[in-house]
């Protein structure tokens, strides 16, 4: 076995990254697709909530419930996967994530009861546990810091992208075949293209226990619950995933059932939201390292959680269509940076920190869209706009008062 200092020889000028030998063109391209595969199932749900509950007789705010089970499962996979990480190869962890979520797909489309959809959607939750920080870790490992920005901007855009091209794909199918039909002829056959993608275009990796010899999987827990930085980076991930996560699982039934308008009119929302935070998420990749990471972070919470506020409060569609627009470029800036930001504090154990950055987005989720059906049942949307808005300020005075950068 090589000694410790050969391994550190070998990884050049950032001591925590593998051979960079081999990437190849496809390598960055592999992943973006890998980000691309993750949107579409919660565009579906978002945009066809009220179909589901037509379905089966329930409110939008019971059917919103399936994203926070998705959530759930994410949240405790992800624990899971902090410790594998170190343990198993992350382009194996990768691959066994897009295979879940084809039999998640697959299934979806059969179900025949709300609860078996609540049982096959959650399957999503477990390979959004394996597949988001593998991605960001694989990301870190082959790239030096110079690079590294650059192409967490494009694996953030993913998301956008893929919910204009899902939107579209989505509303157009749905015509044909109801709210199944988009998981046979649009979910599943993408996941099944990125999984030929990534074993194509992403070199394998050994994991970390196998470079360095550490076989204790749980050190990484250990030093980022010690880190008091990671950990208000940790804290500010759950905060900000309830705020804006929760205005994304509910927007598209706010313009719905307030202003009336009609499914293609959500569809076409949805490619101006997900313009925007694909700008946002190219500007953050672009300025990030002259702006920095946290003070990005902090003012994308500050003018999201705002804008939240008013988007749901003020009583025109176009001034809330344009706040709408306004969140979403705050998201790209803010998945940009949180990502960057969390993937610098355990260089050591990025991995274990972005299988826990991981879970705690997810936590959040399941927060907002559980809370937020709460609201809606009891309340009203304006009331659901008070409380994600003031969940982001939250966010953003953490990060900025108790994080720091390590470069």
């Amino acid at each position: 076995m090589e000694s410790k200092s050969r391994i550190r020889e070998k990884m050049g000028k950032d001591p925590t990254a593998m051979e960079r030998g081999g990437t190849g063109k496809f390598f960055v391209p592999s992943l973006f697709m890998s980000r691309f595969t993750g949107n579409p199932p919660s565009t579906l749900l978002s945009l066809l909530l009220i179909e589901i509950g037509l379905t089966f007789g329930l409110q939008v705010g019971v059917v919103g419930q399936i994203s926070a089970a998705n959530s759930f499962v994410a949240l405790i996979a992800s624990f899971i996967m902090g410790a594998l990480s170190v343990r198993f190869s992350h382009k194996r962890l990768l691959m066994a994530g897009l295979m879940i979520r084809i039999i998640s797909a697959a299934t979806c489309a059969f179900s025949t009861s709300y609860y078996a959809l609540l049982l096959f959607f959650s399957l999503n939750g477990l390979g959004i546990a394996l597949v988001a920080p593998m991605t960001m870790s694989i990301t870190a490992e082959r790239l030096q810091s110079e690079d590294r920005a650059t192409a967490i901007g494009w694996l953030i855009m993913a998301m956008p992208v893929s919910s204009i091209i899902g939107s579209l794909a989505i509303n157009y199918i749905t015509n044909f075949g109801g709210w199944r039909l988009p998981f046979l002829a649009f979910v599943f056959p993408i996941n099944v293209l990125s999984l030929i993608f990534v074993m194509v275009g992403v070199p394998s990796s050994r994991s970390r226990s196998a470079l360095s010899g550490d076989a204790d999987i749980f050190k990484g827990f250990a030093e980022t619950l010690s880190n008091r930085s990671a950990l208000a980076c940790l804290i500010g991930a759950v905060f900000s995933a309830m705020s804006i996560g929760g205005f994304l699982v509910y927007q598209a039934s706010f313009f719905r059932q307030r202003y009336q308008v009609s499914m293609d009119f959500a569809s076409l929302m949805f490619i101006g939201n997900a313009l925007f935070m694909a700008f946002g998420s190219r500007f953050a990749g672009r300025y990030m390292r002259s702006v920095g990471s946290r003070r990005l972070w902090t003012i994308a919470m500050v003018l999201g959680g705002a804008s939240i506020v008013s988007a749901l409060i003020v009583p025109n569609i176009w001034v809330s269509l344009i706040l709408a627009l306004i969140v979403n470029f705050q998201l790209g800036l803010a998945l940009t940076s949180a990502n960057s930001l969390t993937l610098d504090q355990i260089p050591s154990f990025r991995g274990t920190i972005m299988s826990l950055f991981t879970a705690v987005n997810s936590m959040g989720m399941t927060l907002g869209a559980s809370l937020g059906g709460m609201i809606l049942i009891m309340s009203n949307y304006g009331s659901l706009g008070i409380f994600l808005g003031l969940v982001g300020l939250l966010a953003a005075f953490i990060v900025y008062f108790w994080a720091y950068e390590r470069t």
